[in-house]
């Protein structure tokens, strides 16, 4: 293989090892906003997102 073509496909793998990282993430949040939702605490409070 090329050196472009290796520095390619590390690049790729990369993506898709970080693109199922966040997929992970936005799961487990859903299934923390569902079952906060079937708590019955939906709408008592307001979610605040730190960047």
């Amino acid at each position: 293989m090329e050196v472009k073509q290796l520095i390619r496909s590390a690049q790729y793998q990369t993506l898709k090892a970080v693109n199922r990282e966040m997929i992970n993430l936005y799961w487990t949040i859903g299934q923390m906003i569902v079952i906060r939702q079937q708590g019955g605490s939906c709408g008592k409070s307001v979610v605040v997102l730190q960047i």
